[in-house]
């Protein structure tokens, strides 16, 4: 039988020396290169070379290969910082890298399959044509996987300290692997959640490695081995699907637009598997391709939020009420198997946004709609309660990070809700606020919630942003900061 002949891998060919970097065919025209073979690693006579990857005259790709400019290496690589994870992770026992890449497969990569899972674990063995043994994303999927061994979940800043000082030396020659590092951390709880500001410097790191590889470029057609065509599309909506989630959260612009990018939805075929998945994968990979439709829908409301009406409609308000109590419903019948699935970093944002946008309205009704108010406090009360539940039963990390989103919310409210006093201190007591008082202050919520941002660049002088600047409207910038999301209808 004939051996079947596959095209070089983009991504691996080159080795530590060298890298290809993504040249549009505008720019790739003005130049004098000289195309070699995909195999070749030497040429004579100019300092460039080129591979072309896609020969539709319509749409050419080209990859410019040249020479890697290190300028010397720093303390932490791949290795050492793999090693140090390893070091950090004997608390949790033995055959931790192991225990990681079974969470990984199980737990992450059903949600988002930015990795080839087949592939890692040949590169992990050291055989075959998978490349040399990728140590800085073994020690990112360790840090990524601290959440779901629980005697891991103490020291899960140390081991994403090393991991995320690995993805630095990373983006000095990046590769596949280094875009799969961050998204690693993009996608980890709850230190991405916490650290909104860097998350978001990473990310638009992330973008450009991505243009710079030519992710952002429909690989169907390309010259390339099918898995790396595959890959490259998941890495790519990957990307696309945390752009778009955050740019909706934190009320700030997209970083990538549709006209500077051609990458089609990927489909159950684009799986490790291709179609010969089982329906297990199937229906994984099917969850994944509606979670980048949803994420269309998303880039709309990106696009259209400063064209809403006014949110005080009373028909928009019933309606948010409503969507706002199904969340609510949603996080209450949760059960502890639920909370050990796979979450974004984003889920404690929409149940925190759905507890305060039920403040806004309890407080902006509160002169027209007396069983409004009395139903959005009830609900904010009822999700309060069973979010410390669930903190205090199983320490769990997405119910910690909302209600530390809810805490200076709910201390503010109690001067217009005294209804929520109680609810605002038995926070403050779960998550070790100190109260010197019968009320807690806004600037000791903040302080002691340990997230990114200053308060009083938000708040002022005083708390009049809750019932008057921020109720009146999506604030503007002198009132925006990192933590404060656009509610969501």
């Amino acid at each position: 039988m004939q051996k079947i002949a596959h095209p070089p891998s983009l991504d691996l060919e080159g080795g530590d020396e060298n890298e290809s970097h993504y040249l549009g065919s505008g720019v790739f025209s003005g130049l004098t290169l000289r195309e070699i073979s995909a195999n070749s690693g030497t040429s004579s006579g100019t300092n460039f070379q080129f591979r072309q990857v896609s020969f539709d005259p319509r749409q050419p790709a080209y990859f410019v290969k040249s020479k890697s400019f290190m300028y010397g290496r720093g303390p932490t690589t791949g290795k050492t910082a793999f090693e140090a994870v390893c070091r950090e992770s004997v608390v949790a026992g033995s055959d931790i890298p192991t225990k990681a890449l079974s969470i990984l497969q199980r737990t992450v990569l059903p949600a988002l399959p930015f990795i080839n899972a087949t592939r890692l674990e040949t590169a992990c063995l050291g055989v075959g044509d998978c490349g040399p043994i990728p140590y800085a994303l073994l020690a990112g999927i360790i840090a990524h996987s601290s959440p779901y061994i629980t005697e891991m979940r103490a020291i899960h800043k140390t081991v994403w300290s090393h991991a995320l000082l690995a993805l630095e030396d990373e983006y000095r020659q990046p590769r596949l692997q280094t875009l799969q590092l961050a998204l690693l951390a993009f996608s980890a709880r709850p230190i991405y959640t916490e650290n909104a500001g860097q998350s978001d410097i990473g990310l638009a790191r992330a973008i450009g490695a991505a243009h710079l590889l030519g992710l952002h470029m429909e690989p169907s057609n390309w010259d390339l081995p099918l898995w790396e065509k595959s890959v490259r599309k998941r890495i790519w909506w990957t990307l696309l699907i945390h752009d778009k989630w955050r740019a909706v959260m934190y009320g700030r612009p997209s970083n990538l637009h549709r006209l500077y990018h051609n990458v089609v939805l990927p489909t159950v075929t684009d799986g490790d598997w291709g179609k010969y998945a089982s329906p297990a994968v199937q229906l994984s990979l099917e969850t994944f391709v509606a979670t980048c439709r949803l994420t269309l829908i998303i880039e709309l409301m990106v696009e259209t939020m400063g064209e809403l009406s006014d949110w005080q409609n009373s028909i928009v308000v019933r309606s948010a009420v409503g969507s706002c109590m199904r969340t609510v419903n949603f996080v209450l019948a949760l059960s502890g198997a639920d909370r050990e699935s796979f979450w974004m970093p984003y889920s404690s944002l929409h149940i925190s946004n759905s507890a305060c946008l039920l403040v806004r309205i309890a407080i902006q009704s509160k002169s027209t709609d007396a069983d409004l108010v009395a139903e959005s406090i009830r609900s904010v009360i009822l999700v309060t309660e069973g979010l410390l539940s669930m903190y205090q039963e199983s320490a769990w990390d997405v119910a910690e990070s909302a209600l530390k989103w809810m805490t200076a919310i709910l201390s503010a409210a109690c001067h217009q809700l005294p209804e929520l006093k109680e609810s605002a201190r038995a926070v403050a007591r779960a998550l070790d606020i100190p109260m010197n008082s019968d009320d807690i202050s806004v600037e000791e919520a903040f302080s002691s919630s340990d997230l990114n941002f200053d308060p009083m660049a938000w708040l002022g002088n005083d708390v009049s942003w809750l019932s008057a600047d921020i109720f009146n409207g999506i604030p503007g910038p002198e009132s925006s900061i990192e933590g404060m999301q656009a509610p969501m209808f």
